[in-house]
């Protein structure tokens, strides 16, 4: 079911809120986050989003899942990503990012490895 009443929930990243507060708090503890969050790209493009949020608090990108599950689970609220599987050099090491439903679909997994992701 869509419910237009949690497009108010939608962020733009990285200058929303939720990526700003994150920033900080992966600056204060020197720690890498990954944050998922309703994004909204532009007005009525919505996406099941991740940030990536170095240790420094810099803000390297983020990733869209690709394939918003349909059928029962309620996701029609997200587009699929347009940003394909991207890898992000952190101060961790090369980390990819996976989201939701895409688990299902190995191709991603095999070009996040392909593209030197060491952590997924």
């Amino acid at each position: 079911m869509q419910d237009s009443d949690y497009y108010s929930y939608t962020e733009l990243i990285p200058d929303g809120p939720t990526t700003q507060l994150m920033r900080e708090v992966a600056r204060r503890h020197g720690v890498v986050l990954i944050v998922p969050m309703f994004e909204e790209e532009l007005p009525g493009s919505n996406y099941n989003t991740a940030a990536v949020i170095d240790a420094d608090g810099s803000y390297p990108a983020s990733t869209a899942d690709a394939y918003p599950a349909r059928r029962g689970l309620g996701e029609v609220l997200f587009r699929p990503g347009n940003l394909g599987y991207p890898v992000f050099d952190t101060a961790v090491g090369r980390i990819g990012v996976y989201i939701c439903y895409d688990r299902h679909f190995p191709e991603g997994w095999r070009a996040l490895g392909l593209a030197g992701a060491r952590s997924c």
